[in-house]
């Protein structure tokens, strides 16, 4: 979505990834394709010469058979600061880098503002390693070199979400229990054309350089997974909250590989917001597209994908 964006604004884009030639969506003449990997050196100097604006969007996802936490270092710190450092020696103007509120971990107050201490020894190897990434980032641009925006955007969902939009999904078609207690937490959704307006003033507004949170509107979890269960005609299923608890003590004593961990479960049962008043403030930025519009995009591409009948 932000490489379609930017090359519609008649920038110069070069997609970058390990398999950018294969993705259907990037197959137009106006992006340049550059195949490169985040675990290596090779090609990178190549692609950051002569750049302005340097789009850091990759993140580490858990794959089987691998060290995971070796692999979310390597990915979501050791890369970043390998990047900044690259982006510094060939003079790029500002670097954009995709966070997430996730690096706040289970936050001690229910309104996190932009500038809330990062949760760097949390349970979470994801939100952990990418608040270890990002505090070593702002460390480096202190020293001097490209401006730094850092965008902490909560769910993103959307056209091509695997984990936001397809996976939900599944888990309401399978009647997999996914509201704990009354459903009145607040999940943190984004739309991925609002967090790409974000990232478009990110590089543009004039003084954006700092960290900002990226999350739409409030939404319960009983409305996100209800608009989940409209789609595919199925009542999200529901687990009174001491069960819920119950499943998390017994996956961490047991070690039986559930994806939820305590900070998680609790983070469902709070009314967190993490309010976008700094990115409005510096950049203008507002969420353009409603949680409903935004519902009715995501499965408007489900169907066509086929997920939906």
């Amino acid at each position: 979505a932000l490489t379609k964006r930017l090359a519609d604004l008649g920038a110069h884009v070069a997609a970058t990834g390990r398999t950018v030639d294969k993705a259907a969506h990037l197959q137009r003449d106006d992006v340049e394709k550059k195949r490169a990997d985040l675990g290596s050196d090779e090609g990178w100097a190549e692609i950051f010469e002569g750049a302005d604006t340097i789009f850091h969007v990759a993140a580490w996802l858990p794959r089987r058979g691998e060290d995971a936490e070796a692999a979310a270092l390597k990915l979501n710190v050791d890369a970043c600061e390998r990047l900044y450092r690259l982006a510094a020696d060939k003079g790029v103007r500002r670097f954009v880098h995709i966070s997430t509120i996730a690096v706040f971990g289970l936050p001690p107050k229910d309104e996190v503002a932009d500038d809330d201490a990062l949760a760097v020894t949390q349970e979470g190897r994801y939100g952990r390693t990418k608040a270890l990434g990002e505090r070593a980032l702002v460390s480096l641009a202190e020293g001097g070199g490209p401006e730094l925006v850092v965008l902490r955007p909560g769910m993103v969902y959307g056209p091509r979400s695997q984990g936001w939009a397809i996976g939900m999904l599944k888990l309401v078609k399978k009647g997999t229990p996914v509201i704990f207690g009354d459903g009145q937490g607040y999940a943190f959704p984004v739309f991925i054309e609002n967090l790409v307006d974000a990232l478009v003033l990110a590089a543009t507004a004039k003084d954006a350089a700092g960290a900002y949170n990226v999350v739409d509107e409030k939404v319960t979890w009983a409305e996100w997974f209800g608009a989940f269960g409209e789609m595919c005609g199925r009542k999200p299923k529901r687990l009174p909250a001491f069960m819920g608890r119950a499943i998390v003590g017994a996956n961490a004593l047991f070690k039986l590989g559930l994806p939820l961990d305590r900070e998680s479960f609790e983070l469902t049962q709070r009314r967190i917001v993490y309010p976008h008043g700094k990115l409005r403030a510096a950049t203008g930025w507002a969420p353009r597209v409603s949680f409903q519009d935004g519902m009715a995009e995501a499965e408007a591409w489900l169907r066509a994908e086929g997920h939906l009948t």
